[in-house]
């Protein structure tokens, strides 16, 4: 699961981070959907900018090349590529029956 890291105000009261993401047609959804550069989106999947661009290439995150020539990454399927990542070391895998 994504989650957004909260940032201070200077208030002593944490406060939601602001997500900058832009809204482009996502291709792949057919709908419209917001979109992060690849170093956004490694840090709200808790992953390496190396693995963003591993997911990428295997066509497991939707992304898109921007006029600019820069890459975006669709927001929504990398919350379904993050639930692609290994299990934590310890887990048993192994379906019951």
């Amino acid at each position: 699961m994504i989650s957004e890291p909260t940032g201070s105000a200077g208030h002593g009261m944490p406060q939601p981070a602001v997500l900058r993401a832009s809204l482009l047609h996502c291709d792949d959804c057919q709908r419209p959907a917001r979109f992060l550069n690849p170093t956004r989106a490694a840090e709200l999947a808790a992953v390496s900018r190396s693995t963003i661009y591993y997911w990428m290439r295997r066509g497991w995150v939707h992304w898109r090349v921007l006029p600019s020539r820069r890459r975006v990454i669709c927001l929504e399927s990398l919350s379904h590529a993050n639930s692609l990542l290994p299990v934590e070391a310890g887990e048993d895998t192994r379906k019951a029956g």
